[in-house]
């Protein structure tokens, strides 16, 4: 399901106008989020990874966050030779993710592991050219280091849903039930912008994108 665009419904329409429409398993697998409420990456949020995939000529991609598996199938799509990893704590969703790879016929491009990514990636060793941040958004700073040690030189990480419906821009009071996750995002922000490491550039589409290179 993707509904919730920081940007105008005018121009999220406009801008979806314009990206094909996916066919398929893909848009069985839409058609089942929107359904069921399951969140998904928005279509505008996968084409410009798709065009950074191009443009850097990415060959793998760690996911955290696989939900039903719909953008790790997505991204397999980007190359030949990309390879997908991705990550689920939940147990019925990454059952029914498993179940959607296979479908699809991805075994071979997909591997999904099951698990706290936090104790997940302490046991990855290869380094991935992007990795793509998408699950819990209060945990998002526990993620970054890590997922800095697994991110190659000149890889690059993207982390979405970063303007939590633009209420990290608001400065007045913040109801108490998003109030902590907030105030995370905010840090986690801060922490992508001030890395001496890391130039971020941060683009309101979907619910908020930021993409950050790791220059060395």
């Amino acid at each position: 399901m993707f509904d919730d665009s920081v940007a105008t419904e005018q121009i999220t329409d406009y801008l979806r106008s314009m990206i094909k429409e996916n066919t398929g398993i893909l848009k069985e697998l839409e058609e089942k989020a929107l359904k069921e409420y399951i969140p998904i990456i928005s279509p505008e949020v996968a084409q410009l990874i798709r065009l950074i995939s191009e443009l850097s000529r990415a060959e793998s991609i760690l996911e955290i966050g696989s939900a039903i598996g719909y953008s790790a199938i997505l991204f397999s799509g980007f190359s030949e030779k990309m390879k997908v990893t991705t990550i689920e704590m939940d147990e019925d969703r990454a059952l029914q993710a498993q179940e959607n790879i296979r479908r699809a016929g991805l075994e071979k491009k997909i591997t999904l592991l099951k698990g706290n990514a936090l104790l997940v990636m302490d046991h990855l060793t290869e380094k991935f050219d992007i990795i793509f941040v998408d699950a819990a958004k209060g945990q998002y700073n526990n993620f970054l280091p890590k997922c800095l040690s697994l991110l190659k030189k000149g890889g690059i990480l993207i982390s979405d849903n970063i303007l939590y419906r633009g209420a990290v821009a608001e400065t007045g009071f913040i109801p108490r039930k998003h109030r902590t996750i907030i105030v995370n995002m905010k840090e986690y922000l801060s922490r992508l912008s001030e890395d001496e490491n890391l130039t971020t550039s941060i683009i309101p589409i979907g619910d908020g994108v930021a993409i950050s290179l790791k220059k060395y």
